[in-house]
């Protein structure tokens, strides 16, 4: 008998996770119902000895009951009639029958737990000042406990024998609910806790990993292991009925009888959930030690309710966008993990002035709390500019309902905001709110860097507070719709490919204590993936920028091997058919790591990074990786991660958590948790389909770093720019503490991005030091400003130039210094003022003059080419006797000056047309 007791439960486990293959629903209920009658009725009821029947009759009387009803049909009745059984003689096989019952044929069954008596599954409880026969009663059915004053916490109540709660697996399509029903008569403070089957439920404080707790009648808080994570106060009527709903997700919900929720929050990830079940503490609590307490508790049941995942796979907006996406961010009632809560300022308070109200996050801030700042703010970036090239649109709708609203701020950030701060810049944020006093509504709107905090235009409205409004993104801009909002697109340098954003939506009233309200019905995304973007070009018989190799899987010039914490090149690296590969085992240290360090700064940048971007390009072996790191500082230093490097960036397959399974994708700013860019990818494309190019792209201030034909990540706020020059290490790197990591890399290169319709004048301007050619760029230069055949100047040849080259040591870069016969000179459309300019590598002097040769201003800069004939910033002005500013210029074709742009600080610009002429005009 033993060994068919075997048999049978090996194939009904098997049939409880491969019924749904190899059966219908019928014949596997069939096969259980059989099965469960061959047992019931049978002689193995005694673990101790099978061939003897159970001394108990009774609790065989109600298996036998139970196994009638479920033949009938009636699994509540079945199961309620094994848990009497197993109340009376505990059955290890009977219990797993039931439990499979429960959570596998009918998931829609509710099972009575409670009903008014204790019974058999129910002990008494009573600490703290509690005492179950004096302050408990029975009425109809119901109980009743009042606690009167002075009996400290007054804790009195109910708690389960047994666990009675299993949380659901992660991969579950059902959440479990348990469901408090409460009395006529008001309850006033109580609380509910689910408490691990091996703890005392006597201890609930100390005990519970859920718990929520009613406090004088209209308070109700809920805690996750000793930590308040929400609170709400209930605004009308008594709580009637609480659920308690814990999904596969792990996300905790708490709701009223008419399901809507209340409070919400998640058990944490590391918290290791309890196989054998939970039991249920109910009992009084007072509000203060030595208060009066009641709870009037009617029934508890527990319900098996369907479980959809928020997001699914296909909806993620962090997933690389194939071609079109559109996906509910927020639907107004739950907070995933992907958001959190958010407050700024002094009395400011989510749990207080923030509640789930008819399908909708609703903020009502009284009046005299700061500026009521209350809402929600997505913990990862949520919104990605994948494929944007021409024709790509990303689009993040906002509802609101105007009639419940006052005043609200939606905002788009790069970085993570500090708590309690604003959403950090660079940052796009809409400000609209409503006068009370004139009934009109005013929008303002800044866009980032702003400094002094002034809006870039701000709009005034008679009509209400609108329903929706929209951020809309394109390559090189923003646009903002909302009614009687202009369309016009206003150009943003972090509307560029492979950007992300954190999303902040809260309530902020007009004026300083004002009240304030928010109602946020749902936040939406629409991507659109644009055209691919084609690589610049440059002119007819303009050769490319050179491209260096930096490394070729072997040790050169430019690198050392080199290893951290215990992880040593010697013992775990070596380099074999043109590869670095490293293989650290586990157990070494917490973050072992080992690859190449190198000798000079990789990173070396000059002007040139003002007006184009800079390339580093990595071949690595994905077969042969699990994982790697890459940094950037100002010293050379093996460990990095110590000594406050400038930028990270890393890959890592995940081998355990949330991200299981994927790898990570991730780009750092120093070390700033604030300043950190991650998205996870499906280790089936990292290990299949990439070709395993990466790309490191640098700008002005800006990092992105790209996988071949997959997703990229990319930031601003780098504090790297003209004349940084950083070190670089390329290290194995491991997802957890003391876990193994493999790396194989191949090859590292080094390059310019050259500008579209690269000239061989702006050639020499982005070429190193090493490759620029002197006498090719005069060549160039008499014929890019005309040099030949012009009468206005002396000489027809290169050799009225005199020239000479220097190098300044101190900042390693080069100058080239020109002068002509005659200087070219302009004269402005618009004024009396003359123009003389003398241009070199990479440098322009202008002076300006009035008729009679008064000087009336000079600026120097860096000379720039540009692709599309704008405006660039080429210096810091020299004026008298105003205060100086940012000069700008345009060339036409043929290199003449031919528009300035002058900003002093603090007044308005002074636009001039010049046109050119000669000395004697």
């Amino acid at each position: 008998m033993k060994k068919l007791h075997r048999y049978f439960y090996t194939f009904m486990s098997t049939l409880t996770v491969k019924w749904e293959i190899y059966l219908n629903a019928p014949g596997a209920v069939l096969l259980v119902l059989l099965f469960s009658c061959f047992f019931l009725t049978g002689t193995c009821w005694s673990d101790s000895n099978p061939s003897t029947p159970s001394p108990n009759v009774t609790a065989k009387a109600l298996q036998l009951a139970g196994t009638r009803l479920q033949l009938k049909g009636d699994l509540r009745g079945a199961v309620l009639k094994y848990r009497q059984s197993l109340g009376l003689q505990p059955n290890k096989k009977l219990e797993n029958i039931v439990l499979f019952l429960e959570q596998r044929l009918d998931k829609s069954v509710k099972k009575v737990l409670f009903e008014g008596n204790l019974g058999d599954q129910w002990n008494e409880l009573a600490a703290f000042g509690g005492d179950f026969k004096k302050f408990v009663r029975i009425e109809d059915n119901v109980l009743v406990v009042d606690v009167p004053e002075g009996n400290s916490w007054g804790k009195t109540g109910i708690r389960s024998v047994k666990p009675l709660l299993k949380i659901p697996e992660k991969q579950g399509k059902f959440a479990e609910k348990l469901i408090f029903s409460f009395g006529p008569k008001r309850s006033t403070d109580f609380v509910l806790a689910i408490i691990p089957a091996n703890w005392d439920g006597n201890l609930e404080w100390r005990s519970h990993h859920i718990r929520v707790g009613l406090k004088n009648s209209s308070s109700l808080t809920l805690w996750i292991k000793g930590r308040e994570v929400m609170r709400t106060n209930l605004t009308s009527g008594s709580l009637e009925q609480i659920g308690i709903i814990v999904r596969p997700d792990r996300l905790v919900l708490v709701t009223d009888g008419t399901d809507t929720i209340l409070l919400q929050g998640y058990l944490p990830d590391n918290l290791p959930l309890y196989k054998d079940g939970y039991r249920i503490s109910v009992l009084t609590h007072a509000p203060e030690n030595g208060m009066k307490a009641k709870l009037v508790l009617k029934k508890i049941d527990l319900e098996h309710v369907p479980y959809e995942e928020l997001a699914k796979a296909e909806n993620d907006p962090t997933i690389w966008l194939d071609k079109t996406q559109k996906t509910v961010l927020f639907d107004g009632r739950i907070l995933d993990k992907r958001w959190s809560k958010y407050q700024i300022g002094k009395g400011s308070n989510f749990s207080q002035h923030v509640r789930f109200v008819g399908g909708h996050l609703f903020a009502d801030v009284p009046k005299g709390i700061g500026w009521g700042k209350v809402g929600i703010m997505s913990s990862i970036p949520l919104v990605w500019l994948d494929k944007f090239g021409k024709g790509a649109e990303t689009r993040v709708r906002f509802n609101f309902d105007p009639d419940q609203t006052t005043g609200f701020v939606v905002a788009l950030a790069s970085m993570n905001a500090s708590a309690g701060n604003e959403p950090s810049e660079p940052r796009a944020l809409l400000y609209w709110r409503k006068n009370e006093n004139t009934n009109t509504t005013k929008a303002s709107f800044f866009l980032t860097p702003n400094k002094p905090w002034k809006p870039l235009w701000e709009q005034e409205f008679s009509n209400k507070m609108p329903e929706e409004v929209s951020f809309i993104l394109t390559p090189g801009g923003i646009q903002i719709e909302a009614p009687g909002i202009s369309k016009d697109i206003i150009p943003w340098e972090l509307a560029a490919a492979s950007q992300s954003f954190r999303i902040y939506v809260y309530s902020q009233p007009e004026k300083y204590k004002e009240p304030v309200k928010m109602a946020l019905k749902q936040i939406l995304l629409e991507r659109k993936a644009g055209e691919p973007v084609e690589p610049p070009t440059s002119q007819k018989g303009v050769e490319s920028l050179p491209v260096k190799v930096l490394f070729d899987g072997k040790i050169n010039e430019w690198w050392e091997a080199a290893g951290v914490a215990g992880a040593e090149f010697s013992k775990f690296g070596h380099f074999e058919n043109d590869q670095m590969r490293v293989d650290v085992p586990s157990k070494i240290s917490n973050k072992a790591r080992a690859g190449l360090l190198s000798k000079k700064p990789i990173i070396n940048f000059n002007e040139r990074i003002l007006s184009t971007s800079h390339k580093l390009k990595l071949n690595i072996d994905p077969q042969k990786s699990t994982g790697f790191e890459i940094l950037f500082h100002p010293g050379k230093h093996v460990d990095m991660w110590g000594n406050n490097f400038k930028a990270a960036m890393s890959l890592v397959r995940c081998s355990e958590g949330p991200c299981a399974g994927k790898y990570t994708l991730l780009l750092q700013n120093n070390r700033n948790p604030n300043h950190i860019w991650s998205r996870t990818i499906n280790a089936d494309w990292v290990e299949k389909k990439w070709d395993g190019r990466l790309t490191i792209e640098t700008g002005n201030r800006w990092m992105a770093v790209h996988l071949s034909g997959g997703p990229s990540v990319r930031s601003s706020g780098f504090n790297i720019g003209k004349n940084s020059k950083l070190y670089m290490t390329v290290y194995s790197r491991n997802y957890k503490n003391y876990g193994p990591a493999k790396f194989a890399l191949e090859k590292i290169t080094s390059e310019w991005v050259m500008p579209d319709g690269m000239t061989h004048m702006d050639r020499f301007v982005y070429v190193d030091d090493e490759d620029f050619d002197a006498d090719a760029f005069l060549d160039n230069l008499a014929d890019e400003l005309s040099l030949k055949n012009q009468s206005t100047l002396s000489g027809q040849t290169r050799n009225i130039l005199e020239h000479k080259s220097t190098k300044d040591s101190t900042r390693s870069r080069r100058q080239m210094e020109i002068e002509v016969g005659r200087e070219i000179r302009f004269r402005s459309t618009s004024s009396e003022l003359y123009m003389t300019a003398r241009y070199g590598a990479g440098k322009i002097e202008v002076s300006c003059s009035t008729i009679e040769g008064k000087a009336v201003r000079t600026f120097s800069g860096s000379l720039i080419s540009d692709k599309n004939n704008k405006y660039k910033l080429i210096g810091q002005a020299k004026f008298k006797p105003s205060p100086g500013g940012d000069v700008y210029y345009k060339f036409s074709s043929n290199g003449q000056l031919v528009e300035t742009l002058w900003q002093p600080k603090g007044k308005h610009p002074v636009f001039l047309r010049w046109t050119r002429v000669s000395k004697t005009d």
